[in-house]
């Protein structure tokens, strides 16, 4: 557990990665360059001296109240940007391990991280990102700088059909792989929970699923471990192929999937059991429950 007297060796860590990375340095832009240029042009096509020092006046004041109104702007939303990303840094303390090593991450994802995530004030949204933070600070490589792009065109509703499609995910083979049993889109028990065929192409353009052309996706293995809800059972195959359904995360939507705290769905166990025991030579044996 962390401490609460102050500052966590993890949060510490991760701060001193996060500065040496250069996040949280803003560099003001060349603010009024473009009113300037156009002052300029003003003046020169002035055709006398008087005129001139008018022009030269009236574009003063108004380059002075453009560079103040971009000043403001740039102010307020670097401010912006700066708390959103000290409120991710800081939000990720609780869930960093005591064999963490942010010290070990890439300068570069982490510049890309912040990159991404600056702008996202939205709570929920944030704890997302909060997430990804923390499990790549734990272990360094546990989340690709592709994962991150893909998280950035996320929307809170694009959020919210992937975590829907995340409450059919069962562990396969320990922690392993994580897949979603969807084979059906037809049922009630995916469409109660908005999972359907036209929510899951969505997530297919948005890099999370494959679709393989809405054939069945298939494990060419005798014998694998799965779970759900902390129930387990042991699925053997005669003929080397057991139907996995039309859905599979890309690496991306595996990596997401694992930061993805869901509820389970009621009774989707015994129907994902009730699939594969009508399936042709497979063979379900039931591991004790975990419960």
């Amino acid at each position: 557990m962390l401490s609460l007297d102050g500052p966590s060796k993890f949060l510490i860590a991760l701060v001193d990665k996060v500065s040496d990375a250069g996040v949280g340095i803003a560099r003001p832009y060349q603010i009024g360059r473009v009113a300037k240029a156009e002052a300029k042009a003003g003046i020169i096509r002035a055709e006398s001296d008087a005129e001139v020092a008018k022009i030269r006046a009236e574009s003063e004041i108004e380059v002075e109240g453009i560079r103040l109104r971009a000043a403001r702007r740039f102010i307020e939303e670097e401010t912006r940007k700066q708390a959103n990303i000290e409120s991710i840094i800081y939000a990720a303390e609780p869930f960093g391990n005591s064999d963490a090593a942010p010290q070990d991450m890439e300068n570069d994802w982490v510049t890309n991280f912040f990159e991404k995530c600056r702008n996202v004030s939205d709570e929920e949204m944030q704890q997302v990102w909060v997430r990804i933070l923390a499990g790549e600070a734990n272990k360094p490589g546990s989340f690709s700088r592709k994962t991150v792009n893909v998280m950035a065109d996320l929307g809170k509703a694009d959020a919210e059909l992937f975590r829907n499609l995340c409450r059919f995910a069962w562990a396969c083979q320990g922690d392993a792989l994580v897949i979603p049993l969807v084979f059906d889109f037809a049922d009630e028990i995916y469409n109660q929970q908005d999972v359907r065929f036209n929510s899951c192409t969505h997530l297919e353009a948005l890099g999370l699923v494959n679709m393989e052309g809405f054939v069945d996706i298939s494990l060419m293995v005798k014998e694998f471990i799965v779970s759900y809800d902390k129930r387990t059972i042991i699925v053997s195959s005669n003929d080397d192929e057991i139907s996995t359904g039309h859905v599979k995360f890309t690496q991306a939507g595996l990596e997401l999937s694992r930061i993805c705290e869901v509820e389970p769905v009621d009774g989707f166990f015994e129907y994902v059991c009730d699939v594969w025991t009508r399936q042709k030579d497979l063979t379900i044996t039931p591991v004790a429950d975990a419960r």
